[in-house]
């Protein structure tokens, strides 16, 4: 019997575990979520039995006899019962709205201010949302973020000062997601779905299109003129079918194009030339990005970097790849980069060396000048994909 129930519990939970990470939670938290959905139940049944036991205690073929009253020592077991209760619901009142506080609290509040607004997309609220730093006052104030959807991979149309980003139910790579867009100065009264099968995205040329991948196997563009989806790569080519394309990017000319592959193997960079179809592999990495006023690339390199990652530069006039920014450091494992002003800005997330994760590692934002490296943020939330505003000053 017990080689049996504890095999059971494995079942029970295991099953559960499997269901929840199918549903896009991620491994740990599934396992967690998988053994508390099995504690509430067991506590839950053991609660209604009990309470169906204790009436036992006070029947009787006397009391059976005629129509059942609330007897001398029925009357405390009630009294009991419904204060108990009442405890227990204003408990879970309390605590929720203590978990509700800490949301808020933690969703409002303010960090040393760098000069620029910084765009991010962080789990502070609980899911996955949208989120801004002021330029001069430093508070993170929440731009979208919904509840029960994940709103991430920020990008800002500068002149126009566009947001667009993508919207999910869950945080799985394989959920077709939405692309939006919302207005910074508008952001309660412009909120525009743009693409309903679609995530990552980017801004093709001035800001004429919206760049984004659909099921991690094609790049498309989204014409706001025209409200058209047409694909942008691989369209027919035989030579990438079956291959991933993830988080592609444009030149400024919209000519050449950047994105992770697991061509030949995981992860590798690629570039390519629309014009002339020239495709060039560029090294092993993932996450790369044009450096703003270049065809230069920055990208992430997992092999050989301390902490578990390098952010890497690639030359285009030299066609060679070196360390752009390595220091051996508690937050060693840097990742999400984006480089502004032909690489005089860097921006980036970095996290603890033994946190890997991008759904739970607690990552702080970070910028790179000609002075120095600033930590911005020094919470403990997933903080991704940061973006510069640059101020007037600065462009």
């Amino acid at each position: 019997l017990p080689f049996s129930g504890i095999a059971g519990f494995g079942l029970y939970e295991g099953t559960w575990a499997v269901v929840f990470r199918y549903l896009g939670l991620d491994g740990g938290v599934a396992d967690v979520t998988a053994i508390s959905h099995h504690l509430f139940t067991q506590v839950y049944g053991y609660l209604l039995g009990m309470i169906g036991f204790s009436a036992l205690l006070f029947i009787s073929p006397r009391t059976l006899s005629g129509v059942p009253k609330l007897s001398g020592r029925l009357l405390p077991l009630a009294v009991l019962f419904g204060v108990g209760f009442s405890l227990a619901a204003g408990s879970y009142d309390k605590s929720d709205q203590s978990a509700a506080a800490r949301v808020e609290d933690a969703s409002v509040h303010a960090v040393k201010p760098i000069g620029h607004q910084v765009i991010f997309d962080s789990n502070r609220g609980g899911t996955f949302g949208i989120h801004s730093i002021d330029p001069k006052s430093g508070f993170i104030l929440p731009i979208a973020d919904s509840s029960g959807r994940h709103e991430m991979y920020p990008d800002v149309l500068a002149k126009e000062r566009l947001l667009v980003f993508a919207k999910s139910r869950t945080t799985s790579r394989l959920d077709p997601g939405e692309v939006w867009s919302v207005s910074l100065d508008h952001p309660q009264s412009s909120l525009q779905l743009l693409v309903s099968n679609g995530t990552f995205k980017r801004k093709k040329k001035n800001g004429a299109a919206i760049l984004f991948e659909r099921r991690r196997r094609r790049a498309m563009v989204y014409d706001r003129t025209s409200k058209q989806t047409e694909e942008l790569f691989p369209r027919d080519s035989k030579a990438w079918q079956g291959y991933q394309i993830v988080k592609p990017a444009l030149s400024a000319d919209g000519q050449l194009l950047t994105f992770t592959s697991d061509k030949p193997s995981t992860w590798h960079i690629w570039r390519i030339n629309l014009k002339t179809g020239e495709e060039e592999l560029i090294a092993r990495g993932c996450e790369s990005s044009f450096i703003e006023g270049t065809n230069d690339l920055v990208y992430i390199r997992q092999e050989g970097g301390y902490g578990g990652s390098a952010i890497m530069r690639y030359s285009d006039k030299l066609r060679t790849s070196t360390i752009w920014f390595d220091p051996h450091r508690e937050l060693g494992h840097e990742y999400f980069p984006k480089a502004y002003q032909a690489g005089s800005i860097l921006v980036f997330s970095a996290a603890p060396n033994d946190q890997h994760s991008h759904l739970t590692a607690s990552y702080a934002l970070f910028m790179k000048t000609n002075d120095g490296t600033r930590q911005i943020t020094h919470d403990e939330f997933t903080n991704r994909w940061p973006k510069l505003l640059l101020s007037p000053t600065q462009n």
